[in-house]
């Protein structure tokens, strides 16, 4: 028989890992494969001083059928997720402009078989609530100038009139296109 068309079931439990240099601890997941889809659900993972939890599928029946490209689905909610740790990790000029304990809900929806495209080609929602958080309008200003080859005395000055600010309680809706 084919991989294809197989089927498996297992639980899956590890200690600590590492996904795209993000640390984790604690994973708890049922990964299921059959006929060409993997998911990955229900899971739930500790990460960043906080937790995920929710569920993937990698489905690759176009791939074995077309060999077009594998889609992706995924649904997670984020409790207390530390977004400085995850800047400094990801994205370091970002860890001076925001922080704060990431909660809410992530759906998305992709092509791709690597971490980098999947997220590149992602669709979808993205809510929820910064708390104990801050948001350095000065450092954004003067990067956004910096990155587009402007004056940084005109960004000094404007964004010396808004200043940092606390966003202690801060709700945001997005979507991803």
């Amino acid at each position: 028989p084919y991989l294809k068309d197989s089927r498996v079931n297992v639980a899956l439990r590890l200690a600590q890992g590492e996904f795209s240099k993000i640390p984790f601890t604690d994973l708890n997941a049922k990964l299921a494969w059959d006929h060409s889809i993997l998911r990955l659900e229900p899971f739930s993972v500790k990460t960043l001083d906080g937790k995920l939890i929710g569920s993937t599928v990698l489905n690759l029946k176009e791939y074995y059928n077309r060999q077009d490209e594998p889609t992706v689905s995924a649904s997670f909610k984020s409790q207390g997720i530390d977004l400085q740790k995850l800047s400094l990790i990801v994205k370091p000029e970002m860890a001076k402009i925001l922080g704060g304990l990431l909660n809410g809900e992530i759906i998305l929806a992709s092509k791709g078989f690597l971490p980098n495209d999947i997220l590149a080609n992602s669709k979808g929602r993205i809510a929820g609530q910064i708390t104990k958080g801050y948001f350095d309008s000065l450092e954004m200003l003067q990067n956004s100038f910096q990155d587009l080859s402007k004056d940084e005395k005109i960004a000094a000055f404007v964004a010396s009139k808004v200043g940092t600010s606390p966003c202690i309680d801060k709700h945001f809706t997005a979507r991803v296109d």
